[in-house]
């Protein structure tokens, strides 16, 4: 999670060059290393200290049961996909389908937000709002200096 995390501030941080567009080819995976060393440029780009930057780079593993998660919601999926062609249509079947749904998100989406929040618990104090702003795409604008409608 904190290793995307990286990755798409690295992204987003500075403009790509407009390229010409390219045939229907996958695009290249950059390699974990490539992707964290761009992440930590970006984040020294926003402000971050070094200390914060290893605290990053530290708390960058992938979640080990993230595979799993995603196992048992592919196949989740599956079972809806199926539940919703089934003849004859069985509504309790697929609202139990859809509570079991709801609830692996909800489980996926806290185990996400916990480790943010290990992460800024971890940060040194100055690089918190940094790393904040950075996750959730906030302006780096202090709001009092934001125009008034």
């Amino acid at each position: 999670m904190i290793a995307s995390l990286i990755a798409l501030v690295a992204s987003t941080a500075t403009p790509a060059p407009a390229a010409p567009p390219a045939a229907a080819t996958p695009p290249a995976r950059v390699a974990p290393s490539q992707a964290t060393a761009r992440g930590a440029a970006a984040m020294k780009a926003l402000g971050m200290s070094d200390a914060g930057i290893a605290v990053l780079r530290k708390q960058s593993a992938p979640d080990p049961d993230a595979r799993a998660m995603l196992a048992k919601r592919q196949a989740l999926r599956a079972k809806l996909a199926e539940a919703a062609a089934a003849t004859p249509f069985d509504v309790d079947a697929f609202a139990e389908l859809l509570r079991e749904s709801s609830t692996l998100e909800q489980s996926v989406r806290a185990r996400s937000e916990e480790r943010i929040v290990t992460t800024l618990k971890a940060l040194p104090a100055a690089d918190r709002p940094i790393f904040a702003r950075a996750v959730f795409a906030a302006p780096a604008v202090a709001p009092a200096a934001l125009p008034k409608p």
